[in-house]
């Protein structure tokens, strides 16, 4: 390869490590992971090492890069010391309660092996620099294809989160983990990842296979003992094989009709999720559009903001909130409008100010102006991100979860 050549795959090599391929949900499984096997591990150093705020995290549409998801493995993995993290990872992938909708959708499938075509689909979604295949080898096993999109340059332990993954989608309908056999791999040379999947049968799939056999030995007896035995001794036997035919498939039944009750359950609560989340992406809709409308709208800002705070208090879950404004010397921010507070109207113009010279470095609320970045934070207690005491008072029982951005000049 001429150096011309070497220089431009380089180059591309370059950009896609900063292109948005990996949903946060990804990484929000692993902290769920490491805050029930390593509590004392830091999420916010954690994050922080790879450039990922609290809000992107929380944020299902978010995407991450190559470069943050390297950055995050890397003190994962210094701060773990475990070399086997990312597929402990994604065995916990299927307990993990950021799935969500997705999980209900998955519980809700009786076949296995259409439960891995779905995940599959759904893995693209949350990965967008890999393409899945998969093909169905026999009633117990599947055949899993991943193949890298062009320009794109994943590393070894993302194939170890994947298989993990994989192995624990089959304790969705069994009691222990899927076998996996890779015979071919990105990182071998090969073209593709390729695994072959294979699980338990299910309690269903076991009772059936009872069933149908004693139905078949029941039969068979039936036929052959009547020549065999007399009159009076073949109707007793007869008639007690029949009764525990009966018996094995009225409790073979029950089961099934169980299992099935219980995938109709998950079913119709993933339904139900489906359309909370319906009418949250429409409220939101319907906020952004209200707020473009009142901002095309010539209005004193005072009156602006008052609009603003009373369509945001339509939409959002919010308790309280507040606009705070800059003064004209860039020395204190001061409500614009407010509701929720103690003693305030909606829309009602309030009187707290905050100073802006002399404040703590990160200060919650002045540093959105100051160092133009919005912050978050979901615990006013937690001992990771602390308010400062003179703001301790002002946030007593507001609300958990505080979000803050101002703009550069008003």
């Amino acid at each position: 390869m001429s150096r011309k050549s070497q220089d431009k795959t380089v180059d591309s090599m370059h950009d896609t490590m900063n292109v948005p391929l990996y949903s946060t949900r990804i990484v929000r499984t692993f902290l769920e992971y490491l805050a029930k096997h390593y509590p004392h591990i830091s999420r916010k150093a954690l994050l922080e090492s790879a450039d990922i705020t609290d809000f992107e995290i929380e944020d299902p549409a978010h995407y991450l890069t190559q470069e943050q998801i390297n950055r995050f493995h890397q003190q994962l993995m210094e701060l773990t010391n475990n070399p086997g993290i990312s597929r402990e990872a994604g065995r916990y992938a299927t307990s993990a309660e950021v799935l969500g909708t997705m999980k209900k959708h998955l519980m809700g499938i009786m076949s296995l092996a259409l439960m891995y075509e779905i995940a599959g689909k759904n893995v693209e979604n949350l990965s967008r620099h890999i393409t899945f295949k998969t093909k169905k080898l026999g009633p117990y096993s599947i055949e899993v294809r991943a193949t890298q999109r062009p320009g794109v340059h994943e590393e070894p332990f993302q194939c170890e989160n994947r298989m993990g993954s994989l192995e624990s989608l089959a304790r969705l309908r069994t009691s222990s983990y899927a076998h996996i056999e890779h015979p071919q791999c990105i990182h071998r040379g090969d073209p593709q990842c390729r695994y072959i999947v294979s699980w338990e049968p299910t309690t269903e799939m076991k009772l059936r296979k009872i069933r149908y056999t004693m139905l078949f030995i029941c039969s068979l007896w039936l036929v052959f003992s009547f020549s065999v035995f007399p009159a009076s001794a073949w109707g007793i036997a007869s008639l007690a094989t029949i009764v525990m035919a009966i018996a094995t498939i009225g409790y073979t039944g029950h089961i099934e009709k169980k299992t099935l009750r219980e995938s109709l359950d998950s079913q119709s609560r993933s339904a139900y999720d489906l359309l909370d989340k319906t009418n949250r992406l429409y409220n939101n809709a319907l906020l952004i559009q209200e707020i473009g409308q009142a901002t095309t709208t010539v209005m004193p800002v005072h009156d602006l903001c008052r609009s603003v705070t009373g369509i945001l208090r339509k939409y959002l879950d919010f308790d309280c909130g507040m606009v705070l404004l800059a003064d004209e010397r860039r020395e204190q921010l001061v409500s614009a409008a407010e509701y929720g507070f103690s003693g305030s109207e909606p829309g009602q113009v309030g009187t707290t100010v905050f100073p802006m010279t002399d404040t703590a470095p990160g200060d919650p609320v002045t540093a959105p102006c100051l160092d133009q970045r919005p912050v978050l934070i979901n615990d006013t207690t937690a001992t990771y991100n602390p308010l400062p005491e003179d703001l301790k008072d002002f946030f007593p029982q507001t609300a958990h979860l505080f979000v803050h951005q101002c703009p550069d000049r008003v």
